[in-house]
């Protein structure tokens, strides 16, 4: 997307991020999505038909699996308000929980996650959010449990990863602006966010379930599960932990800019363009 789009979608997130603190938020995401949205994405097309949630796993989708650079800097806030919504919701829809296997293989690839120091932070927080959702919600939330048990070789290459080379001789990675320093993976830096990773609850599934897993065809799984008690397999839930906004310095300039970009486009008779500095003026003739 362009400047102009990407600032849509970060606004957007970041009211999402307001409103997914609130209480009843959370329950209404529940409610069947509208069929009426006027959507081009496939993903998007497919959420239509399931529930608000399923909406917000398609459009948290566009923005991880978009490959588009502008938009990592709000990976955060939009975990931020799938892990506030993952308690509430009943079920995903099959398609919602395959959009989030694929964001966690993204997120955990080695060419992602070793490339900036604060990328794990973003494979720690959709993993909250997951295991969120199957803590709370195991009963009903099967389709969900049926892909992390299809994908438990993805979880367990989690588990095993490494730091690719050995300490001491790791390979810069390039910068994401021509101002930052290139990154180097440190074996300090690797396990200091490995251990925080919140994948307990997903090895006890798949302990629990594996022999059975493997003697069941794809298709039965979802009876099997149905028949399946979690009861001693799962720990108990903890108290729902709410992510708030907080406000920082990169947020504080990005609304100046966003605001006052808003102001220059409806009063440009008043400004001289030579000597503004906060947003980037743009001539199209």
């Amino acid at each position: 997307p362009d400047i102009a789009k990407s600032s849509m979608v970060h606004l957007c997130v970041l009211c999402l991020l307001l409103l997914s603190s609130q209480s009843d938020f959370g329950g209404a995401t529940n409610l069947p999505c509208p069929h009426s949205l006027p959507v081009r994405s496939p993903r998007l097309s497919m959420a239509c038909s399931g529930t608000l949630a399923d909406l917000l796993v398609s459009c948290i989708a566009e923005i991880v699996l978009s490959g588009e650079p502008r938009l990592e800097c709000i990976f955060s806030a939009a975990f931020a308000v799938l892990a506030n919504v993952a308690p509430h919701v009943k079920t995903f829809s099959p398609h919602s929980s395959h959009l989030l296997m694929q964001m966690v293989a993204m997120l955990s690839s080695p060419e992602f996650l070793f490339g900036q120091p604060n990328r794990p932070d973003y494979l720690k927080a959709i993993l909250e959010a997951i295991h969120s959702a199957v803590i709370y919600q195991h009963t009903a939330n099967l389709p969900l449990l049926q892909e992390i048990l299809l994908h438990s070789d993805l979880f367990r290459t989690i588990t095993a990863m490494q730091l690719p080379q050995p300490a001491g001789t790791p390979t810069a990675s390039p910068p994401l602006n021509d101002d930052d320093e290139p990154f180097v993976p440190t074996t300090e830096w690797f396990e200091g966010w490995k251990q925080e990773l919140p994948l307990k609850t997903f090895e006890l599934l798949f302990d629990a379930l594996a022999p059975k897993v493997k003697q069941s065809s794809p298709a039965d799984l979802a009876p099997l599960l149905r028949g399946t008690s979690f009861a001693g397999v799962l720990p108990p839930p903890p108290p729902i932990a709410v992510r708030r906004y907080q406000a920082n310095g990169y947020s504080h300039v990005w609304m100046t800019q966003v605001l006052w970009g808003v102001i220059y486009a409806r009063n440009q008779e008043i400004f001289d363009p030579s000597r503004i500095q906060l947003v980037q003026i743009m001539q199209i003739s």
